[in-house]
């Protein structure tokens, strides 16, 4: 139904003007404004429905990019390539159970060598029991000696090294003796990286296949065999030979028409390693802190450093008495360390390349560490001296610097306000009056030299630490079964020079780089750690003498 929009007046259906007044009906007009409205929501409806949609499509992609990352997070692309630690953090912090075998291989050390429990692009789940092998880098198996010989080489070849075969004279030949490096050791990375295996074969000397025997066991079958004369001995080793045979001389494997042999078996902290009996003092008969036998050897940290101490003797006309030297890197830390003006070499010091574990004295009870009664414990702050079985290795003594040069005045050298006047140089008289010199005994300095510590097995480092020996603790506890040698380093340390007080005479006893009776040294840097321990390379064969197969 409509209305005339002037008057009123109802309209017939068809009309086209109002029958009361004759105004024109407006039809298009309405019609359109219907239509428009009508559109207008339709148009509204179909925003909303887009919109939804859009939205709905934006969160759908991005709970599928989300899960896509999320599940690509807990998936290993590659099981063989690539470093070890990061594939066991990416397991394990998937919730996955992980246990981890290492295994001597051709690979470098800490590479992945394969993976069990899961598959390549496979989703790791907190259930998952994963097993990662990873690479110790070429070495010797603990099991190698179980092999036969041919199976032993070919085993060992794995490791794409050189290998050479040696034989020996053994009780049963036909088997592996023993290797170089030792079974369950990695090779070591600063020699030729050749790895030596010992077949046992039938002969008169001494059997190879004593190594790591009982040592009374031993014994009975060296006497059994033709032996007269068995002496034993002490030697330092890991805690695997405690009271085994470690070494001999004649050496083990060779050949000897003697009767007579020395069998050195293993043992671990204990002041008999290091004193020997000396001379008698109002009946007191001193045990000195100068058997240096079981530093001798070669000495290696987990990385290849090493450290190869020999004792040498100090005159060819006199070979029983013998020093201990240091060779290898470290040979040159204590002239590098000193630079002195006078010292570019060990000549120019007038001292060999020594080490001690006393301060060198004219004083006959000066090393002892059974001191007699009533006299000056001169060992009292060494820690040989002490119960934790540690014991200190140094220069003994001479670390008197006047300015820049090295200084002795046991000689009679003279120092005036840094400079050197040395005896030699200058007439007595002359350097006798240098002593009313105002400058006399002024710039004189302590400095430090190279410094060691010996841990035998059975050691209490823990005391050591509590006590407050070390500067810090380390990261990683050193293997306590195997003995080894920790280096001191400059490096570690704000002042490696001590300023002497002036004084007519100097006190040597005063250096605070070494312990003497009246100090206790400086603490120790570093701090004992698995990665800076030189453990002691056990070498119970002689490869340049064995021949080759």
């Amino acid at each position: 139904m409509r209305f005339c929009i002037k008057c009123g007046n109802q309209l017939s259906e068809n009309s086209k003007f109002c029958d009361n007044c004759g105004t024109p009906v407006e039809e298009d007009k309405l019609e359109n404004q219907f239509v428009q409205s009508n559109n207008s929501k339709k148009s509204y409806k179909k925003v909303i429905a887009y919109s939804i949609s859009s939205f709905v499509i934006v969160v759908l992609v991005v709970v599928g990019i989300f899960y896509y990352l999320y599940s690509q997070k807990n998936v290993i692309s590659s099981l063989n390539e690539g470093n070890a630690q990061q594939i066991i953090e990416k397991l394990s912090s998937s919730g996955a159970a992980v246990k981890v075998v290492k295994k001597f291989s051709a690979k470098n050390k800490g590479e992945i060598l394969s993976i069990k429990g899961m598959k390549e692009g496979e989703k790791i789940s907190p259930s998952s029991r994963i097993t990662v092998y990873e690479s110790l880098g070429p070495g010797v198996p603990d099991d190698i000696t179980k092999l036969k010989p041919e199976d032993a080489v070919r085993e060992l070849k794995k490791m794409n090294v050189p290998v050479k075969v040696h034989t020996a004279t053994a009780i049963n030949p036909g088997t592996v003796i023993g290797t170089e490096p030792q079974p369950g050791s990695s090779i070591n990375e600063s020699t030729d990286r050749t790895i030596h295996v010992l077949v046992g074969i039938e002969g008169k000397g001494v059997p190879a296949d004593l190594y790591g025997m009982d040592f009374a066991k031993a014994e009975d079958l060296l006497k059994s065999r033709g032996f007269k004369n068995v002496e034993m001995k002490e030697r330092l080793s890991s805690r695997n030979n405690m009271y085994k045979i470690v070494d001999s001389d004649p050496a083990l494997g060779t050949e000897t028409t003697s009767d007579s042999i020395t069998l050195y078996y293993g043992v671990g902290a204990g002041q008999s390693l290091f004193t020997e009996s000396s001379d008698t003092y109002d009946d007191h008969i001193l045990m000195d802190a100068m058997k240096l036998d079981s530093f001798a050897g070669l000495w290696c940290t987990n990385s290849g450093d090493c450290l190869d101490f020999r004792l040498e003797p100090f005159n060819p006309q006199d070979p029983d008495y013998k020093i201990l030297n240091l060779y290898g890197s470290h040979e040159k830390d204590y002239i590098n360390m000193r630079k002195a003006d006078n010292a570019s070499t060990y000549t120019g010091l007038n001292l060999n390349n020594e080490l001690h574990m006393c301060h060198v004295n004219q004083n006959v009870i000066g090393c002892s560490v059974n001191y007699p009664p009533r006299e000056e414990n001169y060992m009292r702050n060494h820690l040989i001296y002490g119960d934790t079985g540690a014991v200190e290795l140094y220069r003994g003594g001479f670390e008197t610097f006047c300015g820049n040069s090295e200084f002795d005045d046991i000689t009679g050298d003279k120092c005036v306000n840094g400079k050197l006047y040395k005896t030699g140089d200058y007439s007595y008289d002359y350097l006798d009056t240098l002593v009313n010199n105002p400058g006399y005994n002024h710039g004189l300095s302590f400095r430090m030299a190279d410094f060691y510590l010996l841990v035998p097995v059975g050691a209490d480092l823990i005391k050591l630490e509590k006590d407050g020996y070390f500067q810090g603790m380390g990261k990683n506890k050193p293997n306590m079964d195997r003995p080894f040698i920790l280096r001191r380093d400059p490096k570690l340390y704000k002042k490696t020079e001590e300023p002497i007080k002036f004084g007519k005479s100097i006190d040597p006893f005063l250096n605070p780089f070494i312990p003497s009776y009246k100090t206790k040294p400086v603490k120790f840097a570093p701090a004992p750690d698995d990665d800076n321990a030189y453990y002691l390379v056990e070498q119970p064969f002689d490869w340049n003498r064995l021949p080759e197969k």
